[in-house]
């Protein structure tokens, strides 16, 4: 490439000149005398060229002439036009309309109009994409009569139903094509074809990259389809035909799925004998193409000698047979390169009109170059140097003013040579898989392992191996897998080699400093854009497939580790190793990167800017980069060709902005590969794991039937009969499941991918480490995009729970550091300040929540330095209005027991607010919870049939784990901190303690007083008695007399509900459910606790001195005095008033009044403000 571009500016001087004289004899025969053309030959050099030009010209004709031509450089241009104007009236164009097909131009694509749903088109309108539940498009031209056929390539892999449709067809978001009486379609996701909604089985199974051809047959009415040129058989016949019916081409797909469709713009794929394409092929033009293709076919070799003349006498022989004469080589000097350009010129003049139609490159410019890439692969260099040359304009200008013809043979080929999905390994069908994998092992799917626990993996694989034939099996497994990993291997190195090229940094020269690396981020950031979800863009206009932005994320992991070090290599005072790289905060605010419309971490850049607007170091990178926020990528990138200092890969010393512009590209790169990892590697990372999943479930099936099959009797051979069957599908699917998973083993189940993702989290990582600052208050932690936070999650959540077990993470060197660096960000960001954006707030909770339930990740958070566990239990005790409190709840139950008592002493006024915050919590949890209850089982005893929303279930589930955590947490404090409520001397507790009391009475009422309800609350019940067993049994002294005094005053609490636990119901209490309840029949008779084995025995005594305990003091209690009503508390009329309100004299009981100045401080029945309440 270094090379090419060396050459490229002689060669635009000598293609100026040599054009320019070339016109003016093309011409000459209107020029005046004196403006003759200038070129001027020796007699042998006319006599060699002369041999040239019939070796090139009058040789390939295919009727040869008896009489040799004279030709020459001045009527060269007219014997080429002669020629094809020769082939123009041999060539027949193909008709558009009158022969079956209505055409509203010469151009089919899909039509603007009469579609359903939302659909997003590439330029072209032949590439499609859906955006809503089930989309559907037709095309521009329809058929009556002929044999037709188009070609669809599959983008992705989904439910999509392709085919046929007339115009009468009506479609919706939930009826596409297939789906209507004059519909006809083929979808190989569920391999089945469609008609009037009637699926019946045909064809195969469908891969994303698949070509499917659609075929009509509009004279015998029979429709069929190939995928990849094989044909799947007649899928319709007896196709309705006649007046008033002709078929549109239609496809319809389901969200996110997408195709590109080939109606005959280009050569098909697999063409079909018989069966034309819709676009009619340009019959002329192509004979135009064809024939001055052979002409340049014939100057390459010529062009290739005089190139490399010095050792011109070892391809003598060759050459002379790929050119078809004798021609006198031993005078070919590199002078004669010039001549050949001349000669070039003047069929390019002609070609390059052509060749801005797509056909005439997929069919007579792509052979060309593959051939000459097949006879020389030196020669290919040339070629391309000549087509560059030929191309280039006359004078000096910005290479957007007139587009070099290279240029526009990418553009036009570009859905098929997208460097992304040139990146892609695709998978084999199902026959190529039973060849590669003939030999299959169940146990891949390891159905008895537990991801959840890492240290059991091994076990749980080596049960599997549970004979000789089963070890067999899977070494035979296991060595398939390793030499299909080895053959993939071999071509994602071609790949990372190519993609290396595309990263070449010094290939820049004085006249065009943009190198090849500048072009691949403009590019690389487009990509980025069109793929990624924004707040001002709900739908992404040409979204990538996921199994091909997969593979481009491992090659551009790998290709960008390489350039880093080599980068550090070069300079090594400046710059750090890809172990330690990381992005600068600098680039998130300073818009040296390009993050269009992506939300921060503190919310919109626009927030921020105002935030900001007095920092002076933020004003100043914003003033320096206003104007760039409008330009193009192009621009962008040209740009940020300056240095950074805080760079990990450079620094202010560097003297060189080239060697800065390289640094800043590798940090954008790096940028890049975290947002594809987000947007698009991670989702099919999650895909390919949902596979596993369903082959766990075949191998299970497979498992349970063959062990029913072993124990049933010989007596029931029908029985016996329908378990051999369903063996033998669960068999043939496991079987399917493992091959699928095979190919996931040797592609990405591999220690090199799970590096891949390894390196990046902890790039990530540091990242946001150092954005954060030393003392994590780095006010410009704000700037940092959100899916740095989103990455750094499913960063880990991949490397925990979608290798695993193929691949198990606690092999991997260095994730245990990984963890605890994933566990310390968790604990110091957990409730960030700096954190605005919800997205990214309720993904930290979430996260944390499912962080504890693990043990090695609970081990990690243990193993952090004990400053981060404090400001992580603090941040978690913090009351809990503006947050989501339910994730908290499973995680307070979960850790540092310990430490929360240390802080909840230390800090009285937290602590009475905590408490508060949990038990208003906990009265509206439990209220909703049971209502919704209630609700259900009316509904549930109606006669007639009725339908529950599932959506209610969910709700009355939720609420009922949100009570069931808060008691828990509760239950926890009461266990830790029984001072908090029964300590009398400290100012809340007298009030903290009865709304305690008044909380567990309602929940106990409440359980045992309707049929039933009590047996589906049990679990929300238990630790109920925990939190009384601990005030009542387990207090001695005082502060049990508090405890006790508390709940004999509380006029909500029953001993009847406690009774109620250990199976001594009284009338009216709830009796057990009917016998539709699973749980009752395995617990008949009364409820007890004693039932249950989750309570051990000493637990149930503890609830017998519980009650007997409560008993006793009742009875004492009997002798006091009766509270006059007129004495009693408006508010509860429970408790005898004594305060009074200061200074409008209202009066009411302390616990009451103490309850309501907690949220507001004025009177409960004036609304006058309170300055101090009064004893009386």
């Amino acid at each position: 490439m270094a090379e090419t571009r060396s050459l490229k500016s002689s060669d635009n001087k000598m293609a100026s000149g040599v054009s320019s004289r070339i016109r003016k004899t093309a011409d000459g025969k209107t020029l005046a005398s004196d403006e003759a053309p200038t070129i001027i030959v020796k007699s042998k050099e006319s006599s060699d060229l002369s041999h040239f030009l019939n070796a090139i010209f009058w040789n390939s004709c295919g009727d040869v002439p008896s009489v040799e031509p004279n030709l020459s450089l001045a009527n060269l241009p007219e014997y080429i036009d002669n020629e094809l104007a020769k082939a123009s009236s041999n060539a027949q164009e193909e008709a558009p309309s009158g022969s079956g097909i209505i055409n509203h131009s010469d151009t089919v694509q899909f039509s603007r109009s009469g579609n359903s749903g939302t659909i997003v088109t590439d330029s072209d309108r032949v590439g499609v994409a859906s955006q809503s539940n089930f989309s559907t498009i037709r095309a521009t031209s329809c058929l009556y009569s002929g044999r037709w056929m188009y070609e669809v390539v599959l983008g992705s892999k989904g439910i999509m139903q392709i085919g046929w449709c007339t115009r009468s067809c009506r479609f919706s978001q939930e009826e596409g094509v297939g789906d209507t009486r004059d519909s006809y379609a083929f979808d190989g996701n569920r391999v089945r074809k469609w008609n009037n909604r009637t699926p019946l089985r045909y064809g195969t199974p469908w891969l994303t990259g698949d070509v499917v051809g659609c075929t009509i047959d509009c004279d015998r009415g029979v429709i069929g389809f190939y995928l990849n040129g094989d044909y799947m058989g007649d899928a319709f016949i007896n196709v309705r035909l006649g007046p008033g019916l002709a078929y549109f081409p239609a496809v319809s797909l389901s969200f996110s799925e997408s195709v590109r469709a080939n109606f005959g713009a280009v050569p098909f794929r697999y063409p079909i004998e018989g069966y034309n394409p819709l676009q009619p092929k340009p019959e002329t033009a192509c004979q135009h193409s064809s024939i001055l293709m052979s002409y340049m076919s014939r100057i390459v070799p010529l062009f290739d000698h005089a190139s490399n003349c010095y050792h011109m006498r070892e391809k003598q022989v060759e050459e002379e047979k790929f050119v078809g004469v004798d021609l006198p080589f031993s005078i070919l000097k590199q002078s004669d390169k010039a001549s050949f350009m001349l000669i070039a010129s003047c069929v390019m003049d002609i070609l390059a009109p052509l060749l801005r139609v797509a056909y005439h490159v997929d069919s007579d410019l792509l052979p060309f170059l593959l051939k000459c890439l097949s006879d020389d692969e030196a020669s290919i260099q040339n070629v391309l140097q000549l087509f560059w040359a030929l191309m280039t304009s006359i004078s000096q200008r910005p290479s957007s003013a007139d587009i070099p013809l290279s240029l526009d043979c990418c553009l036009l080929t570009l859905d098929k040579t997208k460097l992304a999905s040139f990146m892609y390994v695709k998978p084999p069908g199902e026959n190529g898989l039973k060849h590669m994998i003939p030999d299959v092992w169940l146990g891949v799917a390891n159905p008895t392992s537990n991801e959840n626990d890492e240290e059991e993996e091994e076990i749980h694989d080596a049960s599997l191996l549970c004979n000789e034939d089963d070890q067999e099996a899977r070494s035979k497994y296991l060595q398939s897998c390793a030499e299909l990993r080895e053959r993939v291997e071999e071509l994602e190195r071609v790949q990372e080699a190519i993609l290396q090229l595309c990263l070449t940094n010094d290939d820049g020269d004085a006249q065009d400093p943009r190198t090849t690396r500048y072009f691949f981020l403009i590019k690389l950031r487009t990509y980025l854009r069109e793929n990624t979800q924004t707040s001002t863009r709900n739908f992404l206009c040409y979204e990538a497939p996921l199994p091909v932005s997969l593979c481009f994320f491992h090659r551009l992991i790998a290709v960008l580790r390489f350039s880093w070090d080599r980068h550090h290599a070069n300079f090594p005072d400046y710059s750090v190793s890809a172990t330690d790289a990381f992005v600068p905060c600098l680039k998130f605010h300073d818009a040296s990167i390009y993050y269009f419309d992506i939300m921060r971490l503190g919310g919109l850049l626009s927030h921020l800017r105002k935030k900001f607007r007095g920092d002076a170091l933020v004003q100043r990178e914003i003033s320096e980069s206003s104007d760039t926020l409008l330009l193009t990528e192009e621009d962008r990138v040209e740009h940020n060709r300056k240095p950074y200092s805080d760079d990990p890969t450079t620094s202010a010393a560097m003297a060189s902005c080239e060697e800065a512009s390289s640094a800043h590209s590798l940090v954008e790169i790096l940028d890049g590969v975290i947002l594809l990892f987000n947007t698009a590697a991670y989702k099919q990372l999650s895909k390919m794991s949902a596979l596993r999943h369903q082959a766990e479930e075949f191998a299970t099936a497979l498992m349970e039937t063959q062990k029913k099959l072993n124990d049933c009797p010989p007596d029931l051979p029908e029985v016996k009969a329908e378990l051999e069957q369903a063996k033998q599908v669960f068999k043939a699917k496991a079987t399917e499941q493992a091959r699928h998973m095979a190919w996931l083993v040797a592609v990405t189940y591999s220690e090199k991918k799970q590096r891949d993702v390894l390196w990046m989290l902890n790039a990530v990582l540091r990242t946001l480490f150092k954005a954060s600052g030393s003392n994590y208050n780095n006010k410009y932690f704000e700037f940092v995009p959100d899916f740095y936070v989103e990455a750094c999650i499913n960063a880990y959540n991949s490397l925990r729970g979608y290798f695993h077990p193929t691949c198990p993470c606690s092999k991997m060197q260095g994730f245990s550091a990984t963890r605890e660096q994933c566990a310390k960000f968790l604990c110091l960001h957990f409730s960030d300040e700096r954190i605005i954006n919800a997205e990214s707030k309720d993904s930290l909770i979430q996260s944390m929540a499912c962080f504890v339930c693990y043990k090695m990740s609970m081990k990690a958070l243990e193993n952090i330095d004990l400053t981060y566990q404090n400001r992580f239990i603090r941040s978690l005790l913090v009351p809990y209005e503006n947050r989501s409190w339910a994730q908290t709840n499973w995680i307070l139950v979960r850790i540092w027991k310990l430490r929360i008592k240390d802080i909840l002493n230390e800090d009285p006024v937290l602590t009475a607010k905590l408490m508060d915050t949990l038990l208003s919590q906990c009265n509206w949890a439990f209220s909703e919870f049971i209502g919704m209850v209630q609700e259900l089982q009316s509904i549930a005893q109606r006669l007639a049939d009725t339908f529950i929303d599932s959506r209610e279930l969910k709700l009355c589930a939720t609420c009922f784990d949100i009570t069931v955590g808060l008691l828990r947490v509760i239950e926890m404090i009461v266990c830790l901190i029984p001072d908090i409520f029964v300590d009398w001397r400290r100012p809340d507790a007298e009030l903290l303690l009865s709304r305690l009391y008044q909380s567990l009475a309602q929940i106990l009422n409440r359980a045992t007083s309707r049929t039933s309800t009590f047996e589906m609350a049990v679990y929300a019940a238990m630790p109920v008695v925990g939190i009384l067993v601990q005030l009542l049994v387990k207090m001695k002294g005082k502060s049990l007399e508090c405890a006790t005094s508390a709940l004999l005053v509380e006029s909500g609490f029953q001993l009847t509900s406690l009774e109620f636990l250990l199976g001594q119901q009284q009338p009216g209490m709830a009796v057990a459910a009917d016998d539709s309840s699973s749980a009752v029949k395995a617990r008949k008779g009364p409820f007890s606790l004693m039932n249950y084995k989750e309570i051990n025995p000493e637990e149930l005594q503890q609830i017998h001195d519980l009650i007997e305990y409560i008993r006793s003091q009742q009875r004492n209690q009997c002798h006091a005095s009766v509270i006059d009503d007129d004495d009693l508390c408006e508010i509860c009329y429970a408790k005898q008033r004594d305060v009074s309100f200061q200074p409008c004299g209202h009066q009411s009981c302390r616990g009451c009044i103490q309850h309501y100045l907690m949220n507001k401080n004025e009177c409960f029945f004036c609304k006058a403000q309170v300055e101090s309440v009064k004893d009386l």
